[in-house]
């Protein structure tokens, strides 16, 4: 389990330290992950929503990211 928690929190290091001002869209995204349910994030253009949601789904193994654009 400390693997795991020790693994968490370096993503979230990591993804803090590349979005700036998005500490709690990060840490949402990690709790809708390890609960395994859904997140629906809503901004304006620009606010790094999909390179966010991208970022995550290179760092975790065996994910694909679809952008349907």
């Amino acid at each position: 389990m400390e693997n795991i928690l020790s693994k968490i929190g370096e993503i979230k290091t990591a993804l803090n330290a590349k979005f700036y001002e998005r500490e709690a869209e990060v840490e949402a995204i990690l709790i809708a992950l390890l609960s395994k349910q859904h997140i629906l994030l809503i901004g304006p253009s620009g606010t790094a929503k999909s390179a966010l949601a991208v970022d995550l789904a290179k760092i975790i193994k065996g994910t694909h990211y679809f952008n349907g654009s």
